[in-house]
């Protein structure tokens, strides 16, 4: 485990950064009634020292939540298909897809990434076993038990079955899996496998794996590798193992997380 001191210095702004170099990236999410999933991962990387980010999203109800919250964001109103024509797609490396979706969007399944882009598809843009894929660049799934299902057709309770699953779909679809239960399993798209024996009960909540979803973004924007930027990730959401409150919500740990930071 990675100690908050070790990542602190990996988000801190040097004097000579620009906002692109501070780390960019896109968000795509928010269907109505669920504003609040794509707003926890888009204001995490920002609060963690993002330095430019731009959301795009279905709802023009959370088009308008995220600018009351904050003017200065950039936010823009689709179904997702118009983000490759956006000149802001191919200056950044980072995208993050799938917080506050209720199903996979039609867009992805022709969608294609540049070399360097790695692309994070979380909830709801998860796809159902057998549903197309992006293409090209890094890609990394985040299913917590249900959406492995959902992922690849079979439901696995424990990690080594997920494990024995996972190892064949990564390489078969050449990505990454990221498997969420009480312990995490990390599989790249080559067959290593990595396990985070970190239960913390606080995380057993509502909307922290949005959170993980915009921590991942930031370290990835940083110009870290996939795994690196996993574990590190992993390791800075479980500093809210120290909260003084038993059951906190998603949106008090953002808090804790950006204070801490």
């Amino acid at each position: 485990m990675y100690k908050r001191q070790e990542l602190i210095p990996l988000l801190k702004r040097k004097a000579t950064n620009h906002k692109y170099s501070s780390g960019s990236a896109i968000f795509f999410g928010g269907d109505s009634g669920m504003e609040g999933a794509i707003m926890l991962s888009s204001s995490i990387f920002q609060g963690l020292g993002g330095g430019i980010s731009k959301v795009f999203t279905p709802a023009e109800s959370t088009k308008q939540s995220i600018i009351a919250k904050d003017p200065s964001r950039m936010v823009t109103l689709g179904d997702g298909s118009d983000i490759q024509s956006d000149s802001f797609y191919t200056k950044t490396k980072t995208l993050v897809m799938g917080p506050g979706i209720r199903n996979y969007p039609e867009f992805l399944k022709t969608f294609s990434l540049l070399d360097d882009q790695t692309l994070i598809l979380d909830a709801g843009a998860l796809p159902t076993f057998g549903d197309p894929l992006p293409n090209g660049g890094n890609i990394l799934l985040t299913p917590h038990v249900g959406e492995f299902q959902r992922l690849t057709g079979v439901r696995c309770e424990t990690i080594q079955d997920a494990y024995d699953i996972g190892v064949e779909f990564c390489k078969k679809h050449e990505v990454n899996i990221l498997f969420k239960s009480f312990n995490s399993l990390y599989l790249t798209k080559t067959g290593e496998a990595f396990v985070w024996e970190s239960p913390n009960a606080k995380l057993a909540t509502m909307g922290t794996g949005d959170l993980l979803a915009g921590v991942i973004a930031r370290f990835l924007s940083s110009n870290l590798s996939l795994v690196e930027s996993v574990y590190y990730a992993l390791s800075l959401v479980d500093v809210v193992r120290e909260m003084p409150n038993s059951y906190p919500t998603a949106g008090e740990m953002l808090e804790y997380l950006i204070g801490k930071v």
